[in-house]
């Protein structure tokens, strides 16, 4: 029994003995067998002089002032005083600011050193910073180490709430930006530091400012407040505000871009309409929604009139009287085929939307589709390879429709069905010029007759050429 190990003479056996051969962590040189614990308690007096012995040359550094927005560079040595291998198991720090190298576990072998290199990026940081770096080792007495940093971060300015853009989302013209809880403040860098205003420029018109004077637990500033003026364009909406500032016998700009959607009383969703899948006389738009509704309830409206061209139709539900209304659209019965661009006209009772415009990009699709619509065909000598060609009729809303006799103006050319499988919206003719045809240029109108209640006959159109 003395001769075997317990399971936790093992791990500790696995884990410190055999990791690298002679040069294992925990292992003397000279003695790669003999694992060593890190229990304190369960160590002798000259097992813990021979134990691999953590050493910081400096466990703090100073990075004194520094500006915001810069990373700077430092390092700590870290030595192996003990008589075993030095494991260091990880390395980790309380900040987010702060980047360490050598980030993988190392090994210090008795009497060498480890230069821990580390950087600290002080953007979105002001005044006084300390931090720590923690060192998880195998050193029996000292298993973690705690290594610190310290700076004073300085600017000439600091925005809070610390914002790179200012979205407002969705505001009429003449609101603030941001709302109550969200109060922008341009402060000093510095304690008990001056800042001035000296000036504010837009990239454009609709926005106004003002700058109220505040101090802010020692740090002096304005009280920044943007509204939408009255000429400001309704719909998506950019601009970027610059504020020059001077202190301290500094200056700089700080450029912060705005963003958002002005709107008016009555809001339009969607504020157009598109799709490019075919649509059938009589039916909707697969985006075919477009609702109104009043931004608050002291803006009541109602909807006068809405003319949407001889393309399409519209049908109007009030969904709460006076605050939204709902218009739905179709194509017409008798829209005209293909694409098209065209709008919808609201005339409102409201003062400053009286009327709402709302294009519309669609395409006005058939009941049958052929494809293509004109054949040319050509038959040279013996090459007979563009003496054939193949035709799709199909029909999408109707299954298992019926050809019910195709015929030909002119002998020269023939027309041939060819088989469908049962409940098909697909039928495929294959138009040739006949073997009789002559020499020359002809021309020919294939008809085809169906059962289709809106498409009881289809007419093809066919030019042939014979080259000898």
């Amino acid at each position: 029994m003395a001769k075997r190990m317990t399971a936790c003479a093992v791990a500790l056996w696995l884990t410190f003995g055999v990791a690298k051969g002679r040069d294992a962590v925990g292992a003397p040189p000279d003695n790669p067998s003999q694992p060593v614990s890190l229990e304190p308690s369960q160590q002798s007096s000259a097992d813990l002089e021979r134990a691999p012995r953590l050493v910081v040359e400096s466990a703090h550094v100073d990075l004194g002032v520094v500006r915001q927005g810069g990373t700077y560079d430092f390092s700590y040595v870290v030595t192996n005083a003990g008589q075993l291998n030095l494991l260091i198991r990880r390395i980790g720090s309380t900040c987010g600011c702060t980047v360490i190298e050598p980030s993988e576990p190392q090994v210090i072998k008795p009497g060498e050193q480890l230069t821990i290199d580390a950087s600290f990026d002080s953007s979105d940081r002001i005044g006084a910073q300390r931090k720590t770096i923690a060192i998880y080792s195998n050193d029996p007495q000292r298993p973690r180490t705690t290594l610190t940093f310290s700076a004073e971060v300085e600017t000439l300015w600091q925005l809070k709430p610390s914002l790179s853009v200012i979205e407002f989302g969705e505001r009429r013209r003449g609101e603030t930006l941001l709302a109550e809880n969200r109060v922008l403040r341009l402060l000093s860098g510095k304690k008990d530091a001056d800042l001035e205003i000296v000036d504010v420029r837009f990239s454009k018109g609709g926005l106004s400012h003002s700058a109220e004077p505040i101090e802010e637990r020692g740090y002096r500033g304005y009280r920044l407040s943007f509204t939408l003026l009255k000429d400001a364009a309704v719909g998506a909406y950019d601009n970027t505000v610059q504020i020059a500032v001077r202190g301290g016998g500094e200056e700089d700009v700080l450029s912060l871009p705005v963003t958002g959607q002005v709107i008016q009383d009555i809001s339009v969703r969607p504020v157009y309409l598109f799709d490019v899948v075919p649509v059938l006389p009589g039916q909707t738009l697969p985006i075919s929604r477009v609702t109104l509704r009043a931004i608050e309830r002291g803006t009541p409206f109602e909807i006068r009139r809405i003319d949407t061209g001889p393309q399409l139709t519209h049908t109007l539900e009030e969904i709460r009287p006076g605050l939204e209304y709902r218009i739905t659209i179709g194509v017409a019965e008798t829209a005209v085929k293909g694409p098209f661009a065209g709008r919808i006209v609201i005339l409102t009772t409201n003062t400053e939307q009286p009327v709402i415009t709302v294009p519309v990009f669609a395409h006005v699709g058939s009941a049958v589709e052929v494809y293509p619509e004109i054949v040319s065909l050509r038959r040279e000598g013996s090459d007979l390879s563009q003496a054939t060609r193949r035709v799709s009729i199909r029909a999408p809303q109707s299954k298992g429709w019926v050809v019910e006799r195709i015929s030909s103006d002119n002998p020269y050319f023939t027309a041939a069905l060819e088989p469908a499988s049962d409940g098909a919206t697909e039928r495929k003719l294959l138009i040739s010029l006949a073997e009789s045809a002559q020499v020359g240029q002809h021309a020919a109108t294939i008809t085809v007759f169906t059962d289709l209640e809106d498409a009881r006959k289809l007419e093809i159109r066919v030019y042939g050429e014979i080259v000898e």
